[in-house]
């Protein structure tokens, strides 16, 4: 790319824009990445030193990075097979890395998913127009009476004692927070099971009658199996939705602060059980990731009290451009 391009004399959005560079200078990967020194970037970028990269028109394909977790896109992507490709860079599995977030501000989100849906039927966006759909959907957690108020309140004393072991660069252990989800856990698991052994028991049940010929034996069986089947549905909608709250939680979040302390430490408590629930061993959870939930950005005012010591903020990584 030269300076005259980088200039954006022919965008409107920036014609105002002072940018002060030679007329006759060109910027390349080398140039804009002395440090890496002619390094790969793709290799460049496996160095701790590097958490983020900018990329013009590259690594849609062939860039396999299991560290990947957000992508920010702000160009319009050609076609349907280069949108799978390149949302596909964040599909890699990497110890952790339990969930991943693609910020478009371009593409149109039907186009998206119809690009998917060539791939997998089951393709889905989901739509969060109301914010209040995070409070919804907990209120249907909550229906299901598998957890009270003595579950959060444990859970929370548990995962304030993780933050304190991590930030005084403890080991923080698993064992307070898998035992303020376990009765959730043991409860889901065990009313699963006797709904599944119900079902088994019916089954045979109307096998039974229709060796016989018992139509009334058939028709009650029957009907016991249908409401167990319903019953097993609503407990797997419990599961789902605890999914849902987690992707949705984590999506609203970033863009509004609820200022409600408890539901914070109720989507923490949901993240951990819904790892439980899939049945992820301890040594698999990322105790960071679950209960540092996010950081907080203050402005502050001009004019800082000479007294006052200041704050260095340590640096968290390194910017590759491609």
């Amino acid at each position: 790319m030269t300076s005259e391009q980088v200039m954006h004399n022919d965008d409107e959005a920036f014609k105002d824009d002072v940018f002060i560079v030679n007329e006759d200078e060109e910027f390349t990967e080398q140039s804009m990445n002395p440090a890496v020194q002619g390094q790969d970037l793709r290799f460049a970028f496996d160095r701790p030193e590097y958490r983020v990269m900018l990329v013009a028109d590259k690594f849609q394909t062939g860039f396999d990075q299991p560290r990947l977790v957000a992508m920010y896109v702000d160009k319009k992507i050609a076609n349907h097979v280069e949108i799978v490709q390149t949302f596909s860079r964040l599909n890699r599995m990497a110890p952790g890395k339990d969930e991943v977030f693609i910020i478009d501000f371009v593409n149109d989100p039907a186009n998206v998913r119809q690009a998917f849906s060539l791939y997998d039927d089951g393709a889905h966006i989901d739509d969060v127009q109301d914010l209040n759909v995070v409070y919804q959907i907990k209120e249907r957690l909550d229906e299901h009476g598998l957890y009270g108020e003595k579950d959060l309140a444990i859970f929370k004393e548990a995962r304030f004692k993780t933050i304190r072991d991590i930030t005084q660069a403890q080991t923080p252990q698993h064992k307070a927070l898998y035992t303020a989800t376990e009765g959730a856990t043991r409860l889901y698991n065990d009313k699963m099971k006797m709904l599944r052994n119900a079902m088994t028991t019916w089954e045979a049940a109307f096998e039974k009658a229709y060796a016989k010929g018992d139509e009334s034996g058939m028709k009650s069986a029957d009907h016991h199996q249908d409401e167990y089947a319903e019953q097993i549905k609503s407990l797997l909608g419990f599961k789902s939705d605890v999914g849902r709250f987690c992707r949705t939680y984590s999506y609203v979040a970033q863009l509004i602060d609820f200022g409600d302390p408890e539901l914070e430490n109720f989507a923490a408590f949901a993240k951990l059980l819904q790892k439980r629930l899939r049945n992820e061993t301890p040594e698999t959870v990322d105790l960071k990731g679950l209960v540092l939930t996010g950081f907080d950005i203050k402005s502050r005012t001009e004019g800082q009290p000479e007294d006052e010591e200041q704050q260095v903020c340590n640096q968290l990584g390194q910017v590759v451009v491609a």
